[in-house]
């Protein structure tokens, strides 16, 4: 009897067991969730029909060197309706060492509705229609509603009486920026991922970001990511493979700059790209450090120095006063200060403010993407900077180079780039740099990628300093309220921060690629100092670089790989 009951109970834990398994691996089956590349021109709507077969489910793997940060991208897709989805995690693990949960961020890719040039144009008035597009990386994507069948956009607000959802996708015809007081627009994304719904058939995207903290040991970090229903159950697992290299990145042999509007105000902060308050300019300051600008030009004005100072301390204290100031504080149109003695006192007064910040080499603005004779018009307004002690930079065409390339000591050139204009800005000794090749307000990131990436360096520019980090042509919320052009945002203005763009990413990839790249030429010029290691050696690491720089590239997730295989190999032979 005894022997009977052990047998029944034996058959009816086995029978618990397989159904247990089953309900498991069916919970799996339900959800799929595939690895993709992040900088992508794919646009992944909700509907976007996934080829499986040619994407990664198993595994999320990632190479990055110290400091770096590396993104990936993953596509969950449902075949029934799941609630409160959270995502969980785990501690990075290599045999002796262990890299934080907290180095890996993750955000929501919000879907919404962008002006008709949206990925492609920052121009409004060309397109009727809004476009549904992939851009904002959120913590909550509740940050905003998107109404597919009216294609309108709403975005939470916090007030006195809660939070609200405002109309922010209503088409208009306006002019200037709209300067919204921090209690007028209250917008806040929140500090970590929340849950979220996963609908029936349909993609939700997710951004993962992956920061190598400084002095990691190298080696191979695994870990797992959860994903979890209401209840706390996992209803999908992924490996994590983190590869952290055993060689440094090389810092940019480029310039990277960018126009940055935004102005310290105390008194009248705004959620726009123009007034801060100092939370708000840290926090973009630091976001661009941590996408690989490290010199941002400023439009902070002479006229009340205080402010200027403190602007500049911030800067000082965030390390990106790196002894060269790109100042839009002053311009030189003609009569704008009156005299040229004018323009001389106020132009040596910033080269005598910077000085007290370790800022050796101050340019100053001339007339915005002049041309012909308001070129020629400079002049006398030139010398006078010069003779003050700064120099002089400006936004220019085809051409700028022929007129004044003698006296102009950094033209930002507009468009793609033109070897007769970089060539003849070299003949005299000067810089140029890469501008409006796009705009930002364009959403692919893998336009921003390339174009001011590998791009710059293939054309031998100096640097880059594209416009602009944030432009408000109306609202900053609202792509559709101007008359003539989208909003130019790399990235979106918050009352307590900064809101991330996947074009925004793009672009530090594409600084990234560079700094690969300078890392490999470095490593080949260090070799070739050492007589034990021969030219041969080198050789192959020469000849795909000399093929780099003359021919086309179509992969830049293989190009970024091949660039981590030659640098391994000659490190390998320094050791």
């Amino acid at each position: 009897m005894v022997f009977l009951n052990i047998n029944y109970y034996i058959r009816l834990l086995s029978l618990f067991v397989v159904m247990f398994f089953s309900l498991n691996l069916s919970a799996n089956n339900n959800l799929d969730v595939f690895v993709v590349k992040a900088i992508s021109d794919k646009v992944i709507l909700p509907g976007t029909k996934i080829i499986s077969g040619s994407l990664n489910k198993n595994t999320i793997n990632i190479s990055a060197c110290n400091g770096e940060y590396e993104p990936t991208s993953l596509i969950m897709r449902a075949n029934y309706n799941i609630s409160s989805v959270s995502v969980e995690v785990s501690d990075l693990k290599s045999i002796n060492n262990v890299i934080s949960s907290s180095n890996v961020d993750i955000k929501i890719v919000k879907v919404w509705y962008q002006g008709g040039g949206a990925w492609e144009s920052r121009n409004l008035y060309k397109y009727k229609e809004k476009k549904l597009i992939p851009e904002l990386l959120l913590n909550d994507e509740m940050l905003v509603k998107v109404d597919t069948v009216n294609k309108e956009n709403y975005l939470r607000v916090k007030s006195s009486a809660g939070n609200k959802y405002i109309h922010i996708s209503k088409k208009g015809n306006l002019e200037k920026p709209l300067l919204h007081t921090l209690t007028g627009l209250n917008v806040q994304d929140s500090d970590k991922l929340q849950s979220f719904n996963l609908a029936r058939n349909e993609n939700k995207q997710l951004w993962l970001t992956f920061n190598v903290p400084k002095n990691s040991i190298n080696g191979l970090y695994k870990g797992v990511i959860k994903f979890k229903d209401k209840n706390g159950a996992v209803i999908k697992e992924l490996n994590i493979q983190l590869n952290v290299l055993p060689f440094l990145l090389a810092k940019p042999s480029l310039i990277y700059s960018i126009y940055y509007r935004g102005k310290l105000n105390h008194k009248s902060p705004t959620v726009s790209s123009e007034f801060k308050n100092k939370k708000q300019l840290m926090a973009e300051l630091l976001n661009m450090k941590n996408h690989g600008v490290t010199n941002p030009s400023i439009y902070q004005s002479l006229s009340d120095i205080r402010l200027l100072e403190e602007y500049l301390l911030i800067r000082d204290q965030l390390l990106m006063n790196d002894g060269v100031l790109y100042y839009l504080g002053i311009m030189t149109y003609p009569n704008k200060y009156k005299t040229l003695k004018n323009l001389g006192k106020m132009t040596s007064q910033i080269v005598n403010i910077a000085k007290k910040h370790n800022i050796t080499t101050v340019y100053v603005y001339g007339i915005d993407e002049a041309k012909d004779e308001k070129l020629k018009q400079q002049y006398d307004a030139w010398k006078v900077v010069h003779e003050s002690g700064a120099k002089i930079f400006v936004a220019g065409y085809k051409g700028t180079s022929r007129h004044v390339g003698h006296s102009l000591d950094a033209l930002v050139f507009a468009g793609p780039p033109d070897a007769v204009e970089i060539n003849m800005i070299h003949q005299y000794g000067n810089k140029i740099f890469s501008y409006n090749n796009p705009q930002s307000g364009p959403e692919n990131p893998l336009v921003f990628r390339r174009n001011y990436g590998v791009v710059l360096w293939k054309n031998n520019y100096d640097g880059a300093m594209p416009y602009a980090y944030q432009h408000s042509f109306g609202s900053a919320w609202n792509d559709v309220d101007h008359k003539k052009f989208r909003d130019h945002n790399f990235t979106y203005p918050a009352v307590d921060g900064v809101i991330d763009t996947i074009a925004w990413e793009g672009f530090r990839e594409g600084v990234d690629d560079v700094r690969y790249i300078n890392t490999l030429e470095n490593i080949i010029k260090k070799a070739e100092t050492l007589p034990e290691v021969t030219a041969l050696s080198t050789l192959d690491a020469k000849e795909y670089l000399a093929d780099l720089k003359n021919g086309k590239i179509d992969d830049l997730d293989e190009m970024r790989s091949s660039l981590i295989t030659h640098i391994l190999n000659i490190h390998a032979l320094l050791d």
